[in-house]
């Protein structure tokens, strides 16, 4: 069977989720929705892209592939979170590795605001900047494309395992607090990034 954006699904949580699927019935009903996917949103701006491709519409696939086959929504939010989650172990690691350099704090305030701007549109995003100091950086955003795009395919539930994979990946630095009071996916009106000093 021949998949246009195989090699891309491959490159992302979807490598995960097809290793986790026995069925080639269920891998070909994800296949095929990601194609889909990504032919609605071929065209675009790179300022998407990334966050689309790699993250949104393979998790999107996932689920309602799953879905489609089994009408078991509860197996199909389990295997499309798993992936996810399991995606984001690497640069888990990666952090905490990093958050054991004494300095890693501050390195990372100095950081953060340029990747932020690099990969994260604030037209799409909304940012609020509160807080970049030697003790805390707090930045609220006020609208989210992972959100927004599971809402335009129908599926609101899956955003949050989005928020969860954010604390798979920054939540084990022993000198980077990391913490989050609220996320728009689980019903609020921002959600309110807070990095702090150990």
């Amino acid at each position: 069977m021949s998949y246009a954006y195989k090699n891309t699904f491959q490159k992302s949580m979807g490598k995960i989720a097809l290793r986790l699927v026995n069925d080639p019935q269920i891998q070909d009903k994800i296949l095929r929705r990601f194609d889909e996917l990504m032919d609605d949103n071929k065209n675009a701006d790179s300022s998407r892209a990334f966050h689309l491709y790699r993250n949104i519409l393979p998790s999107i696939a996932v689920y309602q592939g799953c879905l489609e086959s089994t009408a078991d929504k509860d197996k199909s939010y389990k295997l499309a979170h798993t992936a996810m989650i399991n995606s984001c172990k690497n640069t888990g690691k990666a952090m905490t590795v990093f958050g054991k350099l004494p300095f890693s704090y501050e390195i990372f305030r100095k950081a953060m605001p340029y990747i932020m701007k690099k990969s994260y549109d604030d037209k799409l995003w909304n940012f609020v900047w509160k807080q970049v100091d030697k003790k805390a950086i707090r930045v609220d955003a006020g609208s989210c494309l992972y959100f927004d795009t599971c809402v335009r395919y129908g599926v609101p539930e899956l955003g949050s395992i989005f928020c969860e994979g954010d604390d798979e990946c920054y939540g084990s630095m022993k000198h980077i607090g990391w913490g989050r009071t609220i996320t728009i996916a689980k019903g609020g009106d921002i959600c309110d990034f807070y990095f702090y000093k150990k």
